[in-house]
């Protein structure tokens, strides 16, 4: 059941990515650089995409099942694919919130997505469906209304705000957001191969490899990208005070997304056990095992994920989008060629997407640093009140750093 819930998520995602996951970036840069009427051609644009996207799911269901190799999959992707123009229109609010360093929209929005995903999922799983792929669809379901609740809260919040807007061009809408979506493509694209390879890959009984990658992408990874969602706050954050161009905003964000990283990576990595049979304890013995085993390879790349989502967030704004798209697809090209390396030795096995996810993000970290420190990304040239570093504030800046 986990299994069939989890397969349709990559190739929702890759729909959410090209109709909404590089929104908010786009509209809180331009909003923080005090471009006009964003929101207002956000949602006439990226509503319609998501709302093809969505139609494509819908009506593409059995077709995208038969190529992961399950069928049964099907059902779910028809009950999540009105999540996809909700979340698009949703995105286009919180970038906009975002952008004016306002982040309590963001949180609240997404805090009532979670209650309602949960209480919903719960409730439908528990007393609705008979099989392991109705539950799924209904689990499914669950997201779509959450999605709902989320958006009708957004609208509200937007009636009671006075700013106004004036005209933006959509040319400049679309060529901020085509780089920075190109960049969020990466991962997405990346789980989504995954998710049509692995029973493949994995090799022998079809629902053995479903359960398999099940537990990897349901369990472990729901796991580990928990320490990173925190860190994406710092990124979030981080973003329109780089566009703005504040202080060492970004050697900020990446310190407290190294340090907090480190200290999640180590914390899961050594409660590997009482973290899985804690949230699952239905698991069998065996499949506790695989999962802590999982689980201790995966924390090792949370420093390396919060890094690579941290120092996306710098250079989109710092305007330097195409060189983190570049940056990330070396590191899911890394990643690609490990899964297919590794996944079908016996050896190995469903271990391989954990090792290829440590291989992904070590790849793209070193890249940006490389680029990073060539370019020397992180050098104030600037100061706040628009004084140069050099000349006469150089030496106050020396003996005011000394003095702290």
């Amino acid at each position: 059941g986990i299994g069939l819930y989890q397969m349709v998520f990559p190739f929702y995602c890759i729909l959410l990515t090209l109709s909404s996951t590089g929104i908010p970036s786009a509209i809180a840069k331009l909003t923080a650089e005090e471009k006009g009427g964003v929101l207002k051609r956000s949602l006439a644009i990226f509503g319609v995409i998501g709302l093809i996207g969505g139609l494509i799911m819908f009506f593409g269901a059995d077709t995208l099942a038969a190529w992961q190799g399950n069928s049964e999959a099907a059902a779910a992707y028809r009950t999540l694919a009105p999540s996809v123009p909700l979340t698009t229109i949703l995105s286009c609010f919180r970038g906009y919130w975002q952008g004016k360093l306002n982040m309590k929209p963001t949180a609240v929005s997404q805090v009532i997505e979670q209650v309602i995903k949960l209480a919903a999922g719960l409730f439908l799983c528990t007393f609705f469906g008979k099989t392991a792929e109705e539950k799924a669809a209904l689990a499914a379901l669950a997201v779509s209304l959450s999605e709902v609740g989320a958006v009708v809260y957004m609208l509200l919040l937007k009636r009671g705000d006075g700013t106004a807007e004036v005209k933006t061009s959509y040319k400049t809408l679309l060529l901020t957001a085509a780089p920075i979506t190109l960049t969020t493509l990466a991962i997405p694209l990346s789980r989504a191969v995954d998710s049509f390879t692995a029973i493949r890959l994995i090799g022998g009984d079809a629902s053995v490899a479903t359960a398999s990658f099940g537990l990897f992408s349901g369990v472990v990874e729901s796991i580990s990208s928990l320490p990173v969602a925190v860190c994406y706050s710092l990124a979030v954050s981080g973003l329109p005070l780089v566009a703005k161009g504040e202080g060492n905003a970004a050697k900020q964000v990446l310190i407290y997304t190294l340090a907090l990283s480190t200290v999640f990576a180590a914390g899961t990595y050594i409660l590997s056990r009482p973290i899985i049979t804690f949230l699952y304890p239905r698991l069998s013995a065996e499949q506790t095992d695989l999962c802590v085993s999982m689980l201790k390879i995966s924390a090792l790349s949370v420093v390396g994920a919060a890094l690579v989502q941290s120092f996306t967030a710098i250079f989109i704004g710092k305007g330097k989008t195409y060189v983190a798209a570049l940056n990330m697809f070396a590191g899911v090209g890394a990643k690609a060629a490990a899964v297919f390396l590794l996944v079908p030795r016996v050896s190995v096995g469903v271990y391989g997407y954990g090792i290829s996810d440590i291989i992904c993000y070590f790849v793209a970290t070193i890249c940006f640093l490389l680029y990073s420190i060539k370019e020397q990304t992180f050098i104030s040239r600037k100061r706040t009140n628009g004084a140069d570093d050099s000349g006469p504030w150089r030496g106050k800046r020396r003996s005011f750093r000394k003095g702290v």
